[in-house]
């Protein structure tokens, strides 16, 4: 978790996006890495000014002997909803900021604690990271797009589906 934190949450070269009368957000984002990439969220909220003040990453990631290997696509492998910080060293192919009520943003919170709970599988073709990111996206009612896309273009679709 980042407190007092001074720069925005949001990648280099973004700068906060202020909303007067919502200081709770979520980000969608896509990062380099693995065979396509990876997609996560950051959710928290942000200071009068627009700055993050507090700052939370999950995301879905294989786990276990076979998480870092070649043939990781076609296994079905234990998944862990994890919070990881160090997802902020990754270049970021993709971003997605959402202004959220206190509403929201608690149901956000809700899903993710009972995601950590809950025992995943991943597999890249039945629930993958882009599947993780379309469950919280629904929890907040949003329309999301089929989860067998690069992560880059999974997020660019979210945003045109769910910005008429």
């Amino acid at each position: 978790m980042l407190t007092g934190v001074s720069a925005s949450a949001a990648p280099r070269g973004h700068a906060p996006e202020r909303s007067p009368q919502l200081h709770y957000f979520i980000e969608f984002r896509a990062r380099e890495g693995g065979i396509l990439g990876h997609t996560f969220i950051v959710y928290g909220r942000t200071d009068r000014r627009g700055f993050v003040a507090e700052a939370h990453y999950a995301g879905i990631y294989p786990v276990g002997e076979f998480s870092e290997s070649l043939i990781l696509p076609v296994l079905v492998v234990p998944g862990r909803v994890l919070s990881k910080v160090e997802e902020s060293k990754f270049h970021v192919t993709g971003f997605y900021r959402r202004w959220l009520s206190a509403a929201e943003y608690a149901r956000v919170k809700a899903a993710v604690r009972r995601l950590k709970t809950e025992r995943r599988w991943w597999q890249f073709f039945i629930y993958n990271c882009n599947s993780f990111v379309a469950e919280i996206a629904t929890t907040l009612g949003m329309r999301t797009p089929f989860p067998l896309e690069e992560p880059s273009v999974f997020l660019a679709r979210l945003r045109a589906i769910n910005e008429d």
